[in-house]
């Protein structure tokens, strides 16, 4: 529990909204979760019944620790486009901790920029 701990406990949307006590008690529900480079972690429409802490990525790369993509819909070039990343350390799907519903937005695992490497991203899922 005390790595867990350690990756929720600095967590700024975290910090803001609960005390130690209630952070360590999130460590209980918990888990791990790993997949590759361009994984649909979710779907605008989903049910937001989780939320994401990314840990890092294997294998290590210097330029490279772990993010997702937030997209969102390009009404110029009526394409999809990356709106945000977040990066490794961060907490992405906060709005299912907010009492969503759904999701409103599509998160992508990132793509490492190495064409010779296909990594895994790590995270600690809070149900």
């Amino acid at each position: 529990i005390y790595k867990i701990f350690c990756a929720l406990d600095p967590v700024e949307y975290l910090q803001k909204r609960t005390n130690e006590h209630q952070r360590r008690e999130l460590c209980r529900l918990a888990q791990y979760e790993s997949h590759i480079e361009a994984f649909a972690m979710c779907e605008q429409g989903d049910a937001a019944d989780r939320a994401w802490i990314i840990l890092g990525c294997t294998p290590f790369l210097q330029d490279y620790k772990g993010s997702v993509d937030v997209m969102r819909w390009d009404e110029e070039s009526q394409s999809e486009v990356v709106g945000s990343v977040v990066h490794y350390g961060k907490l992405f799907g906060e709005d299912s901790l907010d009492g969503a519903a759904t999701r409103k937005d599509r998160v992508v695992v990132s793509d490492d920029g190495h064409d010779d490497v296909i990594t895994t991203n790590h995270f600690l899922t809070i149900l």
